[in-house]
């Protein structure tokens, strides 16, 4: 009866592996056409491998993406010079859209400025020109203060924007690592490998990262400059802050502070 039993079970796992093989060809199928897909496989390993007894029969061992070395070196990079680019392109809009309106104010105030001066000069003892003098000289002085504190709100609103990106990245790791976690304990289907690859790509824009897979099939993150941030299913996080002189400051989980390299926080 027991050997029956045993030729039930091992016949069980059979189908069900292949009922999930065939389900992951078919998400490869419907999803062969969006641009940035994966396809996936389901490896298949036998149960006497995992359980080390005499255990018959085979099981799903994991789901992952098929894996591309140079396509899973070269898109996170491109990803992060994207979102770099990205970034300077929104500040020099900023810079450009705020300094434009200053600078021909500026201008103006230093026409009238050198224009006063030259007035004076045509006539030292007249007491017009030299209150004309000062006069202009204080308008230009509060055009100067004006673009001054334009550039510094832009430079607040970059930090504040800055930090914020930290704790997205933070939030975004968390998820990357509970889904890490779930697809190796065998849990969901196709659709979870899918939203953690679309994840991991959101996060290449932020910060710039390289990503590597451990035989076990969990994902690792590194940035450019060797700063692990996601490693076995283990989120570790930066920290982005501004220091007393107000420069802005990130920080690894080990807190000591890195450079990002790529992104937009980088």
């Amino acid at each position: 009866m027991s050997t029956l039993s045993n030729l039930f079970r091992t016949g069980q796992s059979a189908l069900a592996t292949q009922q999930n093989r065939l389900n992951t060809a078919q998400h490869n199928i419907t999803n062969a056409t969006p641009p940035g897909y994966r396809r996936q496989r389901v490896d298949q390993v036998t149960l006497g491998a995992l359980t080390r007894g005499p255990q018959t029969g085979v099981t799903s061992g994991g789901r992952r993406s098929i894996d591309a070395p140079l396509l899973d070196t070269w898109i996170p990079y491109e990803r992060g010079a994207y979102g770099q680019n990205e970034s300077v392109r929104e500040i020099a809009g900023l810079l450009e859209a705020s300094l434009s309106t200053e600078a021909t104010a500026l201008q103006d105030r230093f026409d009238s400025f050198y224009s006063s001066l030259r007035r004076l000069e045509a006539d030292p003892g007249s007491m017009i020109a030299r209150r004309d003098v000062l006069a202009q000289a204080d308008a230009l002085a509060l055009s100067m203060k004006d673009a001054y504190d334009s550039v510094q709100t832009i430079r607040e609103n970059v930090q504040r924007g800055a930090q914020d990106l930290g704790l997205e990245i933070n939030r975004k790791l968390e998820t990357i690592a509970d889904l890490d976690r779930r697809i190796q304990q065998g849990q969901g289907g196709p659709e979870m490998l899918d939203a953690r690859d679309r994840e991991i790509q959101e996060v290449s824009e932020l910060v710039g990262v390289r990503v590597t897979e451990d035989t076990r099939g969990f994902i690792s993150l590194v940035t450019a400059n060797g700063q692990t941030l996601l490693e076995g299913g283990n989120p570790r996080p930066l920290e982005v802050s501004r220091t007393l002189a107000g420069a802005l400051e990130v920080r690894g989980s080990n807190g000591q502070p890195i450079e990002p390299a790529g992104g937009r926080l980088g």
